[in-house]
């Protein structure tokens, strides 16, 4: 359910780095067409541990992959793909074909990859993450380097008021504070696997969509969503909404339709309504994807002349 989601925040300019296997099998079991539509490659053999061609760092799981397209970044000693960039949209997907064997390799990778981001350690030497920022809102992706599960604690160093969330399930996350009065965020890790987790200063409460209440079939019709908290204030960071359009016969009109991605708290809404699209009452629904927030308004849709 939210590989619509993720998709739609790296067509909009995200980085998306992608662990071995991962996406590779939905929450039904059954293979999903992640791949094939971000990043084309087949997963070859497994060489756990092998070396990285001109680099010191190590490896933990390891596969050869075979990418269709895309951009070698890594290659193994045999000159294998071990890890292949696609450009996406407006942002790109890195396919890593190992987990980097310690913190020193995270480090490595994304100073290579070009991303400002900053490493945080945890009171594991296995486990390491990586802290990313928009605006007011971090990001911590943590991962697993080790072949056994394990509950890592990371020290953040951010202060005020932060609420985590799972960004995968959207289910908030306990946090606590240091002696120094630093963030202490603590993960369940299974074997050579991550969690992305969402560091904002406040949550969303509130959701409103702003569009005209009559519109004509043929031309635009323009507004906006808002994502804000309790007191009125927009949310920071990006955060993920799934909008609805339904026409007059009740049904759900896709090219409308769609993941969208909440930018501080705005989203401007654009329909470029179709010369044949139907007379009546339209709705449009947004359900934003951490906290449940829906928002529905009518629209009354006219045929051109």
């Amino acid at each position: 359910e939210m590989l619509p989601v993720i998709e739609a925040w790296v067509r909009n300019g995200g980085t998306l780095l992608v662990m071995p296997r991962s996406a590779h099998i939905g929450e039904n079991l059954q293979p999903t067409d992640f791949y094939t539509r971000l990043c084309p490659l087949t997963w070859g053999e497994r060489v756990d541990g092998a070396a990285i061609a001109g680099k010191t760092f190590t490896t933990g799981i390891a596969y050869k992959l075979q990418p269709q397209g895309g951009r070698q970044l890594y290659a193994y000693q045999d000159g294998s793909a071990a890890a292949v960039r696609y450009d996406v949209g407006q942002g790109r997907v890195a396919v890593f074909g190992f987990v980097p064997g310690d913190a020193f390799a995270l480090e490595v990778i994304s100073v290579e990859l070009g991303l400002t981001a900053s490493i945080i350690r945890s009171n594991d030497p296995e486990a390491a993450a990586w802290m990313l920022g928009t605006g007011e809102a971090r990001y911590l992706v943590a991962i697993n380097s080790e072949n056994r599960a394990k509950r890592a604690e990371f020290t953040v160093e951010l202060r005020g008021e932060v609420h985590a969330i799972d960004m995968l399930s959207g289910k908030p996350l306990p946090t606590t504070r240091d002696v120094n009065g630093r963030l202490m965020v603590e993960l369940d890790l299974e074997p050579f696997w991550g969690r992305a987790v969402a560091l904002l200063p406040r949550l969303p409460k509130q959701l409103t969509i702003d569009l005209p209440s009559r519109a004509t079939a043929g031309q635009e019709c323009l507004g906006q969503l808002r994502l804000l908290d309790a007191a009125g204030k927009p949310i920071a960071g990006n955060v993920p909404v799934r909008l609805v359009v339904r026409d007059a016969r009740g049904q759900e009109r896709p090219e409308y339709s769609g993941i969208r991605v909440v930018r501080d708290g705005m989203l401007e809404l654009r329909l470029d309504l179709g010369r044949n699209d139907p007379a009546g009452r339209w709705t449009v629904e947004a359900r934003e994807a951490w906290s449940g927030l829906t928002q529905r308004t009518l629209i009354q849709m006219h045929t051109s002349k």
